[in-house]
């Protein structure tokens, strides 16, 4: 991976840390909704559903009843035939069975079983009840055999507190069907906000922390900020960078390698600093006394004369020599002329202090 990669990486690690979770967190929470909101759906569909069952069993109920009147009462006057009256009988008797069947899937209903048990279980002992006195009638009127008046009495008998009660169950159906719509989505929207409140908490979380970890980021790029701009400043002393080799030994990638990258280019400029000055100095000074040489007594020189020029004032130049100088190296050697010119040299300096300037331009 480039460099540049990495920094990328390192740059886009904050925006990550708050963009992957918050993604991740809205497809969670999307999820849920949608889940919730389809248990909402399907519970209020499947309490719709018997609530319709249960108009259907009070419409059903009523049109067989009196369809079974119906047809007794022509029974009884002769008006119909004893194969239409097994016809009508055994409709009769498919139509209470289809009808005992659905009373069946009602009891078992969800929303029954959530109203009460015992409504579910009265509901089916009056059916039955009816149903079996119905059974009886049709029984006693096809065969010919008993009194068919007296079961369909009981059959009436047991069918007003069956309408009354179906009413009353389909009544209570109805507000509770109302209530349990009411909490769905109660806790559909109890759900949500948790998300929501949750969501936020996690958000704010996350911002803390990218907020953190971008700190931190910034606080090493500025370390290496300011190393790079103590570098590239000539003028100041080279930077000791102690920060920067922290950096190279307790991080890794990019940091580490611009840390060791700075760490080498510091010893690069501290050679080129002391080549500079090398050179300056063998150009600029003489190599035995330390005195500035001819070339640089020149320019201040120049200085001088210009300076004078401008203010209308005078300046000294005084010329020092040493008598006999040859007979000095002849005579005691080169190193005590050396030493000679070297004790002249610190004399002088002292000279400096009165805003002279000092130099050795040749030989003695």
């Amino acid at each position: 991976m480039k460099p540049s990669q990495s920094l990328f990486m390192v740059f886009l690690l904050p925006v990550l840390i708050v963009v992957l979770p918050v993604l991740l967190l809205l497809v969670l929470a999307t999820q849920v909704i949608k889940e919730q909101s389809l248990q909402n759906y399907q519970l209020q569909s499947d309490d719709l559903d018997t609530l319709v069952q249960m108009a259907t069993f009070d419409r059903q109920m009523g049109d067989l009843h009196q369809r079974m009147t119906e047809v007794f009462s022509r029974a009884e006057e002769t008006s119909l035939s004893a194969m239409q009256r097994y016809s009508e009988y055994g409709l009769i008797n498919q139509e209470l069975t289809a009808i005992g069947e659905s009373i069946d899937q009602l009891a078992a209903s969800p929303l029954i079983f959530d109203l009460s048990k015992g409504s579910a279980d009265t509901l089916q002992r009056a059916f039955h009840q009816y149903q079996r006195f119905a059974s009886m009638a049709n029984e006693s009127a096809t065969l010919n055999q008993g009194d068919p008046g007296f079961y369909l009495q009981e059959a009436q008998r047991h069918y007003n507190p069956l309408s009354l009660f179906s009413q009353q169950i389909f009544e209570a159906l109805t507000q509770r069907a109302s209530d349990r719509h009411r909490e769905s989505y109660a806790d559909l929207i109890h759900s949500r906000d948790s998300t929501l409140w949750m969501g936020v908490g996690l958000f704010v979380l996350l911002i803390s922390a990218a907020f953190l970890a971008a700190w931190r980021i910034n606080q090493r790029l500025v370390t290496v900020g300011d190393a790079i701009l103590a570098l590239s400043d000539s003028r100041q002393e080279l930077p000791d960078m102690q920060a920067i080799e922290r950096l190279s030994q307790k991080h890794s990638g990019p940091l580490k390698r611009i840390a060791l990258a700075l760490l080498s280019f510091r010893v690069t400029e501290q050679q080129r600093r002391a080549a500079e000055r090398q050179v300056h100095q063998r150009a600029y000074y003489d190599t035995l006394t330390d005195l500035p040489n001819w070339r640089l007594m020149k320019e201040h020189l120049q200085h001088s004369l210009e300076t004078n020029s401008q203010t209308d004032t005078y300046g000294a130049l005084v010329y020092v020599d040493v008598d006999e100088f040859k007979r000095i190296n002849d005579g005691i050697g080169h190193q005590a002329g050396d030493d000679l010119l070297k004790q002249m040299a610190t004399r002088l300096k002292t000279l400096e202090q009165q805003g002279c300037i000092i130099g050795r331009l040749s030989g003695d």
